[in-house]
């Protein structure tokens, strides 16, 4: 039965991408219950059913779970039914949500603060049986450094770094860049001989985008150097001196700040970073408009609903912005689910969870969110940029760095902003900004 559900899901999805559900993603920024059953029928010998809700953070796959769990709802013999909400800004409307007591039973593609998991809101799953069928990084990714539990599950490992057009660094002659000036290099080579396409779009309205570039470009500098571990314990424990953080016009935070701007200045981003959505992204690269952009894998689906030809899509790694230092990859755990601590169902939401991991699932959920599976045993032919990710990561050149655990009160999203803000003026240079953002990390920890 799972597996008639997962080809179910898949052909479902395929249908979903072929009518265009994902265009003007801007606009998709609350969809709740939609396509999931109501369940007011009552369940097996009579009983009504468990219903549980599940948030979801990840708007790529709004409909693969919509279509993942209307399936579940009808097959599983667990009288359990999923409503599924989504929201763009998921990580604020879960610190509201469990600020009053009314959390989601389940929480899927959102990186909690760490002052969420200090105050206990998640179930601890150290101990569940499915840790044995998973890859070790995903559960040491997944393992909070200051308590040693672990809270979460991924399902897939997320990979982030540059999408390029093959087709135009082709007939340039140009490579993917390893250092910030060859990376600077190409793009003004792509300006100079292709003055109809903009060299590297930036969709920074949605400030995600904006933060998943710092996150590794400038975050990777230091991540490279250290493990997991003592890079979150530097970064919760405000370890300035070990993250080179400070505002010297030397320090990490200003060249990376400067690189940005360096960006704008020489006009080899959009005009419009601030204002242009990741949908306004995905269309500008799909359409050949860009050579560049930042996005992780979740991304290529959307791009191959647009772009039918995918053969001249190639991935890359970030380059790097210091001396001495390795271009980066950035990757880690993918379709992270959590449980509510508060939940009046923990054993119903665990089954679900245990249903999710199963093989089948697995596959289609792979395959849904384009990304490798979190089971190293599940072969599953999750995207036409398979073999060039393998290329990337398997290069000794590339460091390989994972995502950063957020302050409580200095969200991604919050980090996101004050990046537009550099952009669009709002600091008098980058050392003002740097200063700020520092006591805006600690501030956000210590508040």
């Amino acid at each position: 039965m799972v597996k008639k559900a997962a080809v179910l899901i898949i052909s479902f999805y395929a249908m979903a991408a072929l009518t265009g559900c994902n265009a003007g993603l801007e606009n998709k920024s609350v969809r709740t219950e939609k396509n999931v059953p109501t369940a007011e029928q009552p369940g097996e010998q009579g009983k009504e059913p468990v219903k549980l809700t599940l948030l979801n953070g990840m708007v790529e796959v709004v409909d693969f779970f919509d279509a993942y769990f209307q399936n579940y709802n009808s097959t599983n013999k667990d009288n359990i039914v999923i409503q599924t909400d989504y929201q763009k800004e998921a990580t604020k409307v879960l610190q509201v949500k469990l600020a009053s007591g009314n959390a989601p039973d389940i929480i899927v593609g959102i990186t909690p603060t760490q002052n969420m998991i200090d105050q206990g809101s998640f179930v601890d799953l150290s101990n569940e049986p499915f840790w044995n069928k998973l890859s070790p990084s995903d559960k040491e990714f997944n393992t909070d450094v200051k308590s040693g539990k672990i809270y979460s599950v991924g399902l897939c490992q997320s990979i982030v770094g540059l999408f390029y057009n093959k087709a135009i660094f082709g007939e340039l002659g140009l490579k993917p860049a390893d250092t910030w000036n060859d990376f600077i290099n190409n793009l003004q080579t792509i300006k100079k001989n292709k003055p109809g396409i903009i060299p590297f779009y930036i969709g920074g309205k949605d400030s995600w985008i904006l933060q998943h570039m710092s996150n590794f470009i400038h975050g990777g500098i230091v991540k490279q150097k250290m493990s997991y571990t003592e890079q979150q314990r530097a970064m919760l424990g405000i370890d300035l001196k070990k993250l080179r953080w400070d505002s010297s016009p030397e320090g990490t935070l200003v060249t990376y700040a400067k690189d940005l701007l360096e960006l704008r200045d020489k006009g080899l981003i959009n005009t419009d970073v601030v204002k242009a959505t990741y949908g306004n992204q995905i269309e500008e690269f799909a359409s050949g408009r860009t050579a560049i952009i930042s996005q992780g894998l979740w991304a290529a689906d959307l791009i191959s609903e647009k772009k039918q030809d995918t053969e001249n899509i190639g991935f890359s790694q970030y380059p790097a912005i210091v001396k001495d230092e390795k271009p980066v990859v950035g990757t880690g755990t993918d379709v992270v689910a959590y449980i509510y601590s508060g939940t009046k169902y923990k054993d119903e939401c665990l089954k679900v969870l245990e249903s999710m991991l199963k093989p089948d699932s697995m596959k289609a959920i792979s395959e849904g969110r384009k990304a490798p599976s979190a089971n190293p045993d599940v072969k599953t032919n999750w995207g036409y940029l398979k073999g060039e990710v393998t290329k990337v990561l398997n290069n000794p050149s590339n460091a390989i760095v994972t995502w950063t655990t957020m302050p409580a009160w200095f969200t991604g999203d919050d980090e996101g902003r004050m990046w537009q803000d550099l952009l669009v003026g709002k600091y008098k240079d980058p050392v003002v900004f740097a200063k700020d953002y520092i006591n805006a990390w600690c501030n956000g920890i210590s508040k």
